[in-house]
Formats: C-alpha cells, structure tokens, sequence
C-alpha cells in the first residue's frame, strides 16, 4: 500500500473505531462522491445449541462511479435486545480506481449462543464509510432485527376437550311425564288383589254369625213369653 493509500485509510480507520456510536458515524457523507448499494444478504443460522459458537455473515454489493480517488470501507455490527454490541468487524476495499464496476463487501463476525434455549432476538447493522483527502464520514447505514432459535422450541400442548353430553330439554320433559304418569298409575291400583274364595267364606261367615245371633235371640224372646212354674 502507497503513502497517498496510508493518508486516506488511517484517519477513516480511527473514526471509524473511535466512537461507533456518535460523531462521525451519525453523520452522513456529504462532502464529496457517494456510492451505490444494493440490498444487504445477511446469513445466519436459523437454530443454534445453547453455547454454540458460530459464524454470522453480511454482503454488501457496492458500485462507486466517482470521478475522485477514496477509500471505501463496511463494518458489519451485531447487537442484542439491550443494544450491547456482542460483535463487530469490517473490511475495506483500500484505494478505489475510478472503474464504476461492481464489487461485494463480505464481513463476518463470531458469536457464541446463550446458555440457556429460547429465541435470540439479535440487532445486524451495517455501515459504509468513504475516505477522500482529508475527510471522512459515513456513507450508508441499514439495520435489520433477526432471531436465532437456542436449543429445540418448546413442544406445544395439546387441550384435550371433554364433551359433556346433556340431554335434551323436550327429553327431560317426556321423561318426567313418563315417570309422573307411572306413578299415578301405580297409586290408582289396589295394593293387593284378594282371592273369590277368601271373598265367599267371608260372606258365609257372616251369614252363619247372623243365624246364630237369630236363634239365640228368638229364645230369648220364648223364655220372656213363657215363664218358668214354680
């Protein structure tokens, strides 16, 4: 790399690395050519093992058509859900020729899951800085949320429905009818049905029982109308 190379790199390389999160990362390029960018292709790993270690990916697809000669770098950012930087990197193409052609930006970075298994909500940001003479800034910037599966997702559970059967209203009414109906039936009925021949032995005992209470009350009378001698 030449001494003109050196000028441009090194003041881009610090503020770059200085303070990622304010100064000349917060403000765009505005002094002089930009670049064109296509969409970012970020690769990951659906699902990882809990403490897995593995490779997160971005490319970035660039055309810089400027007439000016500078340098051109992309850092590739990864952040969780409380906006703590777990990994970052980058990768520059030095000093760019005036050619317009295309060419792809690939920065990696290492990550190593969470102990524990649930889903990974992970922030992917992407930079684009530009260095031409004494001046420096950022170029472009897209941010994506992403999420990796730690460990197997959890089986659902299955409700199990119990159908309780209830019996219908017009049903419930026809069977306590029915029940109402039996049971006047049953009281309308004798207790017990008695036999003929007990029924005629009454009756002869009966009669028996009254010729007796005859004769014994016409000698009565008798012995009234006839008095006995002394």
């Amino acid at each position: 790399m030449d001494r003109r190379s050196l000028v441009f790199l090194i003041p881009l390389l610090a503020s770059v690395l200085a303070n990622p999160s304010s100064g000349v990362l917060s403000r765009a390029y505005a002094f002089g050519p930009t670049c064109q960018y296509s969409s970012v292709d970020y690769s990951y790993p659906n699902e990882v093992n809990p403490g897995q270690q593995f490779v997160v990916s971005i490319s970035l697809p660039t055309i810089c058509p400027q007439a000016n000669n500078y340098h051109v770098m992309a850092r590739f950012d990864v952040e969780n859900s409380m906006d703590r930087v777990l990994a970052s990197n980058y990768t520059q193409y030095g000093f760019m020729p005036n050619n317009g052609k295309l060419f792809t930006f690939v920065v990696t970075n290492s990550l190593t899951a969470p102990s524990t298994s649930g889903t990974w909500r992970l922030q992917f940001i992407v930079y684009a800085f530009i260095s031409e003479d004494d001046a420096d800034g950022l170029d472009y910037k897209i941010q994506a949320t992403e999420t990796i599966q730690v460990g197997q997702r959890p089986t659902p559970t299955q409700a199990i429905n119990t159908t309780v059967l209830a019996t219908p209203k017009s049903s419930q009414t026809s069977t306590n009818n029915s029940s109402t109906n039996a049971s006047a039936q049953m009281a309308a009925q004798p207790e017990a049905n008695v036999s003929p021949n007990i029924i005629e032995a009454a009756i002869v005992t009966i009669i028996v029982i009254l010729g007796i209470s005859a004769l014994v009350l016409v000698k009565k009378r008798q012995k009234a109308n006839h008095p006995a001698k002394s």
